[in-house]
């Protein structure tokens, strides 16, 4: 929510970076799956 996100700024935490190397980490189209519900 906005206080978290306020609150890590606050204390000097950078969420862009962190947002960044968890995506350089952890987004790689080998690890992601595909769910087709029909009906």
């Amino acid at each position: 929510n906005k206080k978290s996100l306020c609150d890590a700024m606050d204390k000097g935490v950078n969420l862009r970076e962190l947002i960044l190397n968890m995506f350089k980490e952890y987004y790689h189209g080998g690890l992601m799956k595909l769910a087709v519900i029909g009906g």
